[in-house]
């Protein structure tokens, strides 16, 4: 199985160079016992003169130690004070491990690998020669630049040298396919692969020689004489001194000669021949990951993307917790906690942007040149970060001491925002005017990259530097831009905006707060392999019926059924029917900070073939695994850089291309719903409404009419006054439509009027506003009793693309005043009851048309009712309509945009009291000043008891009362009045 491709051994165990290293430094023989399962070792140290050792020992079991022939009682430690003269100090030993590796170390007839404890570790670095004995068939690898492989009767010899100084040492071991080709200045490359692997090494071996020879221009020469690439049975990825570790399964990944591999190799010369200073912190992880990954994907055009990938790695995984400054990295463990990718993200991703921040800074030149003379200077040794920066300082010519002191010593990152951007003319120049803030609360000093961009014009790209709390923009442009993008192309290490940062399974797995959602009756059992993920996470499990709003803003949550009530509430029905697993990673609609994660699997048994491997796909938003294979996968959508809008170029149409009312209306009768937008006071939109509904009722009469303005429990007193058997009065009444609605009845009378003369049945869309606000206040189910929640449509989806930044702008322009999850969850049963109740109505009228009356917001074709609609009929013909005249709709609002005008309304009568039922009687609690109703003489206290003799009992009698009347009418107010020794009726004449 050992197969040489070409020999490299220069030297042989009795050369000069051996001998002395020999002599100087440590010698270890190592034998396998198959039978025990153990590896016996004995090994041989020189003691250096005059100077004092320590030896652990922690780990072995010792049989024997001797110190110039003179038995030792074994320790955990042995000191040894300094000598006159040198001594040998002789250990014999067993190192034990495990099949499956857990404790590190594994032993087995099909494979060997000691990583820790399993040698005689010295308080200071000698050199090596590690002499194993090992089965026929095997071969071995340790840090070594010469090796000696020799047949023996019933085994094999391998001698191994390495004359760089070393306290710890790998040994691995197998029946490996050893192949070796030469590459450099008289150096080997060489692959250790198990048979069924073969395969693989030639593709690795090309790779490799790619990697080395980039390293080596950019670098200077491979610091040692040997670099092996070598497979074991345990799942690592290890940078050693001469070689790489590769789990087998990791190296089997198709992707890893294109990633790991060359940040591996990178190693050998940062990490390895130069390390890292102990009490300085840990460099060479990020710069490697810059001169590995980051680079990789930037020679594939994907620069940017890597580094917002790694933004968002250590958005998900650091707060204010667990930050700390990237000085105080010093290593990465490997194990899949949260805690330990907060450190990786620290070290690796923080890191690797410090180095590309510094690229951009000095220029490619200035750049390597200052890392091949950092590397030539400290080859062999130890360096600390300011040795890197002298370097740097030197090459450039630049003072660079504020530059690592602000990223090294920080804790927190850059947080940007930009207010008032916007765009203009100033003595015929366009230009862009904005404010530019850091958060933080100390600033930093920072050149941020600034982009605009205009429709059929290529990008503009601006630098402005800052390093205090705030600074006013101005930049002229030749062209006025649309949009303002703050560093699109993420060379800076700063915070992400909300719109920037997807929806990924690493937000859920670094949440500060993860809770699983047990469904409603489910067993827990089912559910055991994903809960293991959750435990390791340091996540709680809670039941959905225990769950309240306020849990559900203030974690991240993971579905264990993405079918369950309380995430069909917040998604619809989300479920994926089916084999397999799918995760589906979503925005928290209740919390924009935290994620919400969709869980959809088969059975128990395909949740136990994927959960474990969820770590491992961080970066993605859907993933998808048939029998614990993943079969498909996606990163959600987010923008490119912190983006602002700055011009709204006005749309337009050519006059040719205008049609008449009749030819558009052909397009919208093709419909089978008809949404009609509103601004609700405005004339010119309930004009339009009416025209569209006698035109459709005039081409076909099966029509109805649904309308937001009425709910669902007002339906009888529509019913009866369409059908004529009821007047406007009492309809007013029994809907209450005053307390519903409250906009001008005036607005609306017409559209009901035509429908009553035509028996055209209107439906009550809405939900009861009671219901709307107490959600607003509190939640769906923190503010509902359990039987209102349950009246609720099961489907709502507060997660339709646009609609979360939609209501964003809403509740701003309201104050956000209040909680905005509770008021997007008020605002998602507003739209989604409108949708479900005209469903219900249309698969119940099969032929019948509808048109719905709405606000503008809830009609907007791509986040209102519409989709809504469509996803409970998916087939169903829907058009939008709207009328430019009272505001001109975005792009994608609506289908059919009209220009309608009409004159307003006269101004209501008004009497100018305040109203308050009081025990079934109206009482005046106020007069304004000079109002009719002070001229007339009511009082505050006044109770009215009739208006044109008309009983008066409830608040919505006036104003019933009042539709008819204008400015200038006059109205006889009845009223009862206390005074000092009773009542007294009073009859007031008010002038409107």
């Amino acid at each position: 199985m050992y197969r040489i491709i070409v020999i490299c051994f220069a030297l042989s165990l009795l050369s000069g160079t051996t001998a002395m290293a020999a002599a100087d430094g440590q010698r270890l023989l190592l034998r396998y016992d198959a039978a025990a399962g153990v590896m016996r070792g004995e090994a041989r140290i020189v003691l250096p003169a005059a100077k004092a050792m320590d030896l652990s020992l922690g780990g072995l079991t010792v049989a024997r130690v001797t110190l110039d022939g003179d038995a030792l009682t074994p320790a955990a430690t042995l000191h040894f004070d300094a000598s006159d003269r040198e001594r040998v100090l002789s250990v014999e030993y067993t190192a034990s491990g495990d099949q499956q590796g857990a404790s590190g170390n594994r032993i087995g007839d099909d494979g060997i690998v000691l990583l820790g404890n399993w040698l005689p570790v010295p308080s200071e670095p000698l050199p090596l020669v590690l002499e194993a004995r090992l089965p026929a068939g095997f071969a071995a690898v340790s840090e070594a630049e010469e090796v000696v492989r020799t047949e023996e009767a019933g085994g094999v010899r391998v001698t191994m040298t390495f004359t760089r100084p070393v306290r710890e040492a790998a040994f691995v071991a197998g029946p490996y396919l050893v192949e070796e080709i030469a590459f450099g200045d008289g150096r080997t490359l060489a692959t250790f692969f198990f048979a069924e692997d073969g395969e693989l090494a030639a593709g690795y071996r090309e790779k490799a020689l790619g990697y080395l020879g980039r390293y080596e221009k950019l670098i200077g020469p491979f610091p040692y004489r040997r670099f092996s690439i070598v497979e074991n049975r345990l799942p690592t990825g290890y940078a050693i001194p001469t070689f790489t570790l590769l789990g087998q399964g990791v190296a089997r990944l198709p992707f890893i000669v294109d990633t790991s591999l060359g940040h591996e190799i990178l190693h050998q010369w940062f990490g390895n021949a130069v390390q890292p200073a102990a009490e300085s912190g840990n460099w060479s992880e990020g710069l490697a990951t810059y001169l590995a990954d980051q680079l990789y994907a930037a020679d594939r055009g994907e620069g940017g993307d890597y580094r917002k990938g790694q933004l968002i790695r250590y958005a998900s995984y650091v707060n204010s917790d667990n930050d700390r400054p990237l000085r105080e990295f010093f290593g990465a463990d490997l194990d899949r906690t949260p805690m330990a990718k907060s450190n990786r993200a620290i070290g690796y991703d923080k890191g690797g942007m410090l180095f590309h921040m510094l690229r951009t800074t000095l220029g490619d030149e200035t750049f390597y040149a200052a890392l091949s003379r950092f590397y030539q200077r400290r080859k062999f040794t130890t360096a600390g970060w300011e040795d890197l920066r002298a370097a740097f300082e030197e090459v450039s010519g630049s003072a660079l001491g504020e530059f690592f002191e602000q990223w090294l010593t920080r804790a927190d990152i850059p947080n940007l925002a930009v207010d008032n951007a916007h765009a203009g003319y100033e003595d015929g120049l366009a230009v862009v005017r904005f404010t530019l803030r850091q958060t933080t609360a100390e600033p930093y000093r920072l050149v941020v990259p600034v982009t605009f961009y205009r429709s059929g014009g290529a990008p503009l790209e601006k630098i402005v530097p800052i390093d205090t709390a705030s600074r006013e923009v101005v930049i002229p442009v030749e062209h006025t831009p649309e949009y303002l993008a703050i560093d699109p192309g993420y060379d800076l290490m700063r915070a992400l905006s909300e719109d920037e940062l997807p929806p990924v399974w690493s937000r859920f797995e670094g949440a500060g707060r993860k809770i699983a959602v047990l469904p409603r009756g489910a067993d827990s059992a089912r559910n055991t392999p994903i809960l293991e993920v959750l435990r390791e996470l340091g996540g709680e499990l809670r039941k959905e019926e225990e769950l309240k709003d306020s849990d559900l803003a203030a974690a991240s949550v993971l579905f264990l059924d993405a079918a369950c009530d309380r995430a069909r509430g917040l998604f619809a029905d989300s479920s994926i029917s089916g084999p397999g697993v799918t995760v589906d990673v979503r925005r928290n609609p209740l919390s924009g900070d935290q994620v919400m994660v969709l869980l959809s699997a088969a059975d128990s048994r395909q949740l136990e073939l994927a959960a474990p491997k969820l770590t491992h796909y961080g970066k993605y938003g859907y993933l998808h695994f048939v029998d614990g294979r993943l079969r498909e996968k996606k990163i959600p959508n987010s923008d490119a850089g912190m983006l602002y809008r700055i011009d709204f170029p006005p749309n337009g149409i050519e006059t040719s291309r205008l049609d008449g009312f009749g030819r558009l209306m052909d397009r919208v009768a093709a419909a089978r719903v008809v949404h009609v937008g509103e601004v609700h006071t405005s004339t010119g939109d309930h004009d339009l409404q009416l025209r569209v509904i006698r035109e459709l009722y005039g081409r076909n009469p099966d029509l109805a009419i649904g309308m937001e303005m009425f709910s669902k429990s007002g339906q009888k007193a529509l019913d009866d006054y369409i059908g004529g058997h009821i007047d406007e009065k009492e309809f007013l009444k029994s809907s209450n439509y005053f307390i519903q609605w409250g906009f001008d009845y005036r607005l609306y009378r017409d559209i009901l009027q035509y429908a009553r003369r035509h028996r055209i049945p209107v439906l009550g869309l809405n939900v009861d506003k009671g219901i709307s606000g107490k959600i607003a206040k509190g939640g769906v189910y923190d503010g509902l009793t359990q039987e209102e929640a349950a009246a609720l449509p099961v489907d709502r989806d507060l997660d339709i693309a646009g609609y979360y930044q939609r209501l964003e702008g809403v509740f701003s322009l309201h104050g956000g005043h209040g909680d905005f999850g509770n008021f997007l969850q008020a605002q998602g049963v507003w739209d989604e009851t409108m949708a479900a109740t005209a469903a219900d109505y249309i698969a119940a009228h099969p032929d019948r048309r509808l048109v719905i009356i709405a606000g503008r917001g809830h009609v907007v074709r791509g986040t209102g009712i519409p989709p809504r609609l469509a996803r409970r009929l998916p087939s169903l013909p829907q058009v939008v309509v709207m009328n430019a005249a009272s505001g001109e709709p975005g792009d994608d609002d609506a289908d059919i945009i009209f220009f309608n005008s009409a004159p307003p309304l006269p101004p209501p009568a008004i009497m100018g009291v305040q109203l308050q039922e009081k025990d079934g009687e109206v009482v005046v609690i106020g007069v304004a000043d000079n109002s009719p109703a002070a001229r007339a003489g009511i009082r505050k206290d006044d109770v009215l008891l009739t208006l044109d003799g008309q009983p008066v009992a409830s608040a919505a009698d006036v104003k019933i009362l009042m539709l008819d009347h204008g400015k200038g009418d006059e109205v006889a107010a009845g009223l009862r009045r206390q005074q000092l020794f009773g009542t007294v009726d009073v009859q007031a004449q008010v002038v409107l």
